[in-house]
């Protein structure tokens, strides 16, 4: 009976059923795009949709020059519950730590006061860090919040402390839930540097918007994600 799934979600499958079994291991160069050509009777471009797909999801990465691997931090997130960053990755069992990159009130833009219900120019906090896994960069984190909400904010030290934590033990507010959209970005300058010591790089690029019970939005955030390096496996209870 002829298999009416695409191909390139077989390809797809494939490779996913491989890196769950073992075979396609944590760091390990998979075979070429050639090679999957060759093995399911199809185009490049059908082997390369599949391959997008698992990069977008940080599952693959590629690297100029030597081929496609498979992603090395692997973190399973319950949809039902909220961690901030730090105590995701230390929950996974690695070492963190963050260097504070700007903090600072500057006047919201259209976006921002859009996100967090503002008006345009009314003040916010943005902060900005670089997070480490294991010693290793993996994400640029930029966190708007409204200044009018936040006194003081400027005070706190950021470098090692939990926003959502600084939320709760200094202003007794608590995320209730939270928004998030994933996308992908091309990014150049420094944060390209940061993330992944080239010039230019695609980075994941993940947007979330936390709010309290009364749906009052208490910060805005944009993490870029070194896709090569981090994936989020997410399941519902």
């Amino acid at each position: 009976m002829e298999n009416k799934i695409p191909i390139y979600r077989q390809i797809e499958q494939y490779i996913m059923n491989n890196i769950e079994d073992g075979i396609y291991a944590e760091g390990m160069m998979i075979p070429s795009e050639e090679d999957f050509c060759e093995k399911f009777h199809t185009s490049r471009m059908t082997v390369r949709k599949a391959f997008d797909i698992l990069q977008t999801k940080g599952i693959l990465h590629k690297k100029k020059g030597k081929g496609t691997f498979v992603s090395t931090f692997s973190i399973e997130k319950n949809m039902q519950t909220i961690h901030g960053w730090k105590e995701t990755m230390q929950m996974a069992g690695y070492r963190t730590r963050s260097d504070l990159l700007k903090i600072a009130m500057e006047k919201a833009d259209e976006k921002i006061a859009k996100k967090l219900h503002m008006k345009e120019g009314d003040f916010v906090y943005i902060i900005i860090r670089l997070r480490y896994a294991n010693d290793t960069p993996i994400l640029i984190e930029k966190a708007h919040l409204n200044a009018f909400m936040f006194p003081n904010l400027l005070q706190i030290t950021f470098e090692e402390q939990s926003l959502y934590d600084i939320l709760k033990r200094n202003y007794q507010l608590h995320i209730h839930h939270v928004c998030q959209k994933v996308l992908t970005q091309k990014l150049n300058g420094a944060y390209a540097q940061q993330l992944f010591q080239e010039d230019e790089a695609t980075a994941l690029v993940m947007e979330n918007i936390s709010y309290d019970d009364r749906e009052i939005p208490l910060e805005y955030t944009i993490s870029y994600i070194n896709g090569e390096l981090y994936s989020l496996n997410y399941y519902v209870t």
